[in-house]
């Protein structure tokens, strides 16, 4: 990166061949050293089904920040995402999530997936669903204390009144809202939310947006946040990562990064979900 990138960040125009922007004109300003990193990737690379889908990757989450990790679609976010969980292993580099192998220290992430890899015809109700991540395995009875706790998990996202109900009759703002309360059951140091506003209607997005604000002004977990949304980035986000055909392009503090035309037009242009959005009741 250019001394003259590094000091004013000015607008770059995108490579002619593959539109991957080009490496002089890569915007990277890493989280200050007084930060402790929570997932690392080491200047990863990974082959995905015979290709190459990441590119020499060095970059971190600092502890008790928001970053969202940005992209087009088949940018890499998820692969990248998967890499720091141990889902993956890397062709070349390494991995460190929580100061040690991820395959050992993944316990310690709370995950909360995009609402379309959920089946919500399964016939439970969210006490089922929340004591089953406390047991690990699907109660066909309770324990003592078991409905204390995740009622106070529900009570935590502000869903104490959806305890009862079956998951079916769940909008997609309180399903995501039960996703929440579900990954922070077991006190995550670490929590990954993946597209959480994705095809959630007006009030239910705001109510996840007033969520995430309050867990990130809490500074007690560190938040990864997978996103198309520009709006999410500028409300949430102290950190910004952006991916562009599996290069890392961009990374830095919020406003640094969105006053970055390339940058934006990478990540959002076409790609919001809020689109999306089906007409459910929040």
């Amino acid at each position: 990166m250019s001394e003259h990138s590094q000091k004013h960040g000015h607008s770059h125009k995108q490579e002619a061949s593959g539109g991957v922007m080009q490496s002089s004109a890569r915007v990277l300003e890493p989280p200050p050293s007084e930060l402790r990193p929570i997932l690392e990737w080491q200047q990863v690379s990974l082959e995905f089904a015979g290709r190459q889908v990441l590119h020499d990757l060095t970059a971190w989450v600092g502890a008790g920040e928001l970053t969202c990790l940005c992209g087009s679609n088949g940018a890499g976010k998820t692969q990248m995402v998967r890499l720091g969980l141990g889902f993956m292993r890397p062709a070349v580099g390494k991995i460190i999530l929580l100061g040690g192998d991820p395959s050992e220290t993944r316990h310690k992430v709370g995950y909360v997936p995009q609402l379309k890899a959920f089946n919500r015809s399964f016939p439970a109700t969210v006490e089922d669903a929340l004591v089953a991540a406390i047991r690990g395995a699907w109660p066909l009875f309770r324990r003592g204390g078991e409905r204390d706790r995740a009622a106070a998990a529900l009570q935590r996202v502000g869903g104490l009144t959806l305890l009862d109900k079956d998951i079916s009759v769940l909008s997609g703002g309180e399903l995501q809202r039960v996703f929440v309360a579900r990954a922070l059951l077991q006190d995550p140091e670490l929590l990954v939310l993946d597209e959480p506003l994705a095809a959630i209607d007006t009030k239910g997005r705001a109510q996840l947006m007033d969520l995430m604000g309050e867990l990130r002004a809490a500074k007690k977990i560190t938040i990864l946040l997978i996103t198309h949304s520009e709006p999410v980035v500028r409300s949430l986000a102290d950190r910004v990562i952006f991916l562009d055909k599996g290069h890392l392009v961009g990374w830095g503090e919020t406003s640094r990064m969105l006053a970055i035309d390339e940058l934006r037009d990478v990540a959002f242009i076409g790609h919001d979900h809020e689109s999306a959005i089906h007409g459910e009741e929040g």
